[in-house]
């Protein structure tokens, strides 16, 4: 299950490769800026991707240092909504600051939630079958992409606003999924804590 809630967040992620990448490249009227000369869809993609690049290295330690101590779960889950809502906007606005602004929004969210999904990925693995528990993990990866991949084809059948409603979706999923895993695994280490 908490597999299944990686895939769901890491598959909003590869829609910036896939499906807002062509709408953009598609949909987005050419820009001409003084310093940066004439953006079209493909370079804006490029522009915001390297924002998101700066504000991660920029705020890493600043974010790290904020979830220190404190309880991982909710600011994972807060992640998780920060990140979605960035990309549900994406998947059909074409303003340009409403755009600059939604990857600053689901920035903040995957700093928060990549280092506290890890810390709560480390915390669930069993100890004697750590290996088996991480190559499990490695689906998050290629699932994920495969559904990137996927929202090409959804995006042309259902728009932009389905995107969004469908990025939304994820985010649901995601969050539902990480719960019921984290719920089973306090269960078990309870009944094993008892039973000692």
């Amino acid at each position: 299950m908490f597999t299944l809630g990686g895939i769901s967040i890491l598959a909003i992620e590869f829609q910036r490769n896939n499906y807002i990448s062509v709408r953009l490249s598609e949909e987005f009227t050419a820009i001409s800026f003084p310093l940066l000369g004439t953006i079209d869809g493909v370079r804006l993609i490029s522009l915001l991707t390297v924002e998101n690049t700066l504000l991660i290295v920029l705020l890493t330690a600043v974010a790290s240092k904020w979830i220190k101590g404190k309880r991982e779960e909710p600011i994972m889950y807060a992640g998780f909504i920060l990140f979605g809502l960035g990309y549900a906007y994406m998947a059909f606005s074409n303003n340009v600051m409403g755009l600059i602004v939604a990857i600053f929004i689901l920035s903040i969210g995957e700093l928060l939630y990549v280092p506290t999904r890890q810390s709560l990925l480390a915390d669930i693995v069993d100890d004697s079958k750590r290996g088996a528990y991480m190559a499990f993990n490695g689906f998050v990866f290629q699932i994920g992409k495969l559904i990137g991949a996927y929202g090409i084809i959804l995006g042309e059948s259902i728009g932009g606003m389905g995107m969004a409603v469908f990025t939304i979706g994820l985010v649901l999923i995601g969050i539902a999924s990480s719960s019921l895993s984290l719920r089973k695994r306090k269960r078990v280490v309870n009944i094993k804590a008892v039973n000692i």
